[in-house]
């Protein structure tokens, strides 16, 4: 009988049945990892082009999971192709104006955005990496809006010159009639001493948790020492102008379910959630004001004329009235105090003459609406304009790079 040679299986049914489940294994391997390269290729593959410069789709499904995770709704996917459009035209831009950032411009980017959410970038990378976003997503993020800032600047800049009128005009018009309201959570953390590291790592960690969607009431319960936490750390509706300064102006531009960043009164770190944002009415006499001057001419009703040729505003008036023997008595009353002719005038605008008992006279509005206490300074709202026109100017400025582009499917 011819033996088999060594090492050479039989020619078995089990063996037949062996190599055909070999052969189904590396039928569906070689299935998966065509299916991977063809997934990666795809996601690598070019889904809009901007002046011959791709997106891909990998930056895309990116872009639409960072705005989701900064809490962007609607339309994910227009959202996310509209920025990465812009994102094109600002960096063609800058190149073509030679503007440039440096690493470290793009890292204290990132730590300015990242330290929004009480975290450094570090942090936030992490963060967002746990949910599957790359670092360069954020960083391209970053460097796309700080570059296009300097774009703006370099274009613009000198071109906006905000004047004192104009300052005086927007602090005029800043009348309120509802004093705004806050429904706050909080949580409170010992920080006294040598506790004040370990509560901010614990503030940091929280932070970390609730980007990823942790309840604030939950850490609430779990971690807050304050007299609130039972309650799920919920404190009545309050006026902001009811809370401690820096209370107020951490929390007074969050929307209903956002969360502040830490902060340390004392010996206590406080972290707030915004859970209600509402108004109250206010009475006259809570804030509103105005600041006028009367100026009495004399008897020369044809004073009035040289004063509004001479006087800019109310502080220039002391020196003309002292030079020209005039007597100024300035006012500040409620909104509805003082002459009725003062509704019709703007900051640093005049009017008469008026007769009046001591004769002829003329008015000069000096400011009106909030206490001067609870208005932003002359240089916040001179800044405040300035921004408003460049931003402004940018919008129109990119609304006419994306006419003149060429943006087209591949």
């Amino acid at each position: 009988m011819r033996q088999q040679p060594m090492g050479m299986a039989r020619n078995t049914p089990v063996m037949h049945g062996l190599m055909s489940l070999l052969a189904a294994a590396f039928l569906v391997v070689t299935a998966q990892m065509a299916g991977a390269q063809a997934a990666t290729k795809a996601s690598f593959t070019p889904v809009k082009f901007v002046n011959n410069q791709a997106i891909t789709g990998f930056e895309l499904d990116q872009r639409m999971a960072f705005l989701e995770l900064l809490g962007f709704s609607g339309d994910l996917r227009n959202e996310a192709m509209t920025g990465l459009i812009d994102d094109r035209l600002r960096l063609a831009m800058a190149k073509s104006m030679g503007l440039s950032l440096s690493s470290e411009d793009v890292m204290a980017g990132m730590e300015e955005f990242a330290s929004r959410g009480t975290l450094d970038a570090q942090g936030f990378l992490k963060a967002i990496g746990e949910q599957g976003i790359a670092p360069e997503t954020f960083r391209d993020f970053v460097s796309a809006g700080l570059i296009w800032r300097r774009v703006i600047s370099a274009r613009f800049g000198d071109s906006v010159a905000i004047s004192e009128a104009a300052v005086d005009r927007a602090l005029t018009n800043m009348i309120v009639t509802d004093a705004q309201t806050v429904t706050l959570a909080e949580i409170v953390l010992n920080a006294g001493g040598d506790r004040r590291n370990q509560a901010l790592a614990l503030a940091r960690n929280l932070q970390i948790d609730f980007i990823k969607g942790r309840n604030f009431t939950d850490a609430v319960r779990a971690v807050s020492v304050g007299a609130t936490a039972g309650s799920g750390g919920t404190i009545a509706a309050k006026r902001l102008s009811e809370l401690p300064d820096d209370v107020a102006l951490l929390v007074r531009g969050l929307a209903a379910g956002q969360i502040s960043t830490p902060i340390i009164l004392e010996d206590k770190l406080y972290m707030y959630q915004m859970v209600e944002n509402g108004s109250t009415p206010v009475a006259e006499t809570d804030a509103q004001a105005v600041d006028y001057a009367e100026i009495t001419l004399n008897g020369d009703a044809s004073a009035v004329g040289d004063l509004r040729a001479n006087v800019d505003g109310c502080d220039d008036l002391y020196d003309y009235a002292s030079k020209n023997g005039l007597t100024v008595t300035r006012n500040n009353r409620g909104q509805s105090g003082g002459p009725g002719v003062l509704q019709t005038l703007d900051a640093g605008e005049i009017a008469g003459p008026i007769n009046g008992a001591a004769g002829p006279t003329a008015v000069m509005l000096c400011a009106r609406g909030i206490d001067p206490q609870q208005t932003a300074s002359r240089d916040e709202v001179k800044l405040l304009l300035k921004n408003q026109r460049l931003a402004a100017m940018s919008e129109v400025f990119l609304s006419e790079l994306r006419a003149d582009a060429l943006i087209s499917d591949p």
